[in-house]
């Protein structure tokens, strides 16, 4: 089991505009390549926290070492 927190303020900071949101949490694989692929996401939460962004950029890869490619939140963590 992974554990990741993304605070929306490092987001913000990346440039996100959240006025511009209108989906919390959306996953969308690449079309044409979900041939046997099996996600299982839970306990997505939203916190109310006055964290800090973190300074360093972190990219986190999935199992097989592949880099995110065409999703939203992959320019956000590079």
């Amino acid at each position: 089991m992974e554990r990741i927190e993304i605070p929306v303020a490092h987001l913000i900071d990346r440039g996100l505009n959240i006025q511009r949101v209108s989906t919390g949490f959306q996953i969308m694989p690449e079309w044409n390549k979900q041939n046997g692929v099996h996600l299982q996401i839970d306990n997505v939460q939203w916190v109310k926290n006055n964290v800090k962004a973190p300074t360093a950029n972190i990219c986190y890869a999935n199992y097989m070492d592949v880099q995110p490619s065409s999703t939203v939140l992959s320019m956000f963590l590079q």
